[in-house]
């Protein structure tokens, strides 16, 4: 079975705590990486999203979990042409600080 990724303030330690979003909110913020609240996912490549299959840091996650999450189509292919441009697919999202970058203009 297929998972969804992990939206911030969904993260286990969260469920852990049993904090409702306000308190969420007001403990964490914004992701400090991608600037996600609370119910969104993280822009591809932040160092804070987990992956719901192992539970590392999915920016580091290799075709194996990939392959188990759903609507994966854009992350196999950005994994897929790091392999090809670089020889492992570790950093699949190194186009993250671009992303990053174009979404600080658009909060101004």
């Amino acid at each position: 079975m297929k998972k969804n990724r992990i939206l911030w303030g969904r993260e286990p330690f969260v469920r852990e705590e049993k904090l409702t979003p306000k308190q969420f909110e007001e403990k964490y913020g914004t992701c400090h990486d991608c600037g996600a609240i609370f119910g969104e996912l993280h822009d591809y490549g932040c160092d804070m999203e987990e992956c719901p299959v192992c539970h590392k840091q999915f920016m580091l996650c290799e075709e194996a979990c990939l392959k188990k999450i759903k609507n994966n189509k854009e992350l196999l292919a950005k994994y897929h042409k790091n392999v090809k441009e670089t020889g492992n697919g570790m950093g699949a999202f190194m186009d993250y600080g671009k992303n990053i970058a174009e979404k600080s203009r658009r909060k101004r």
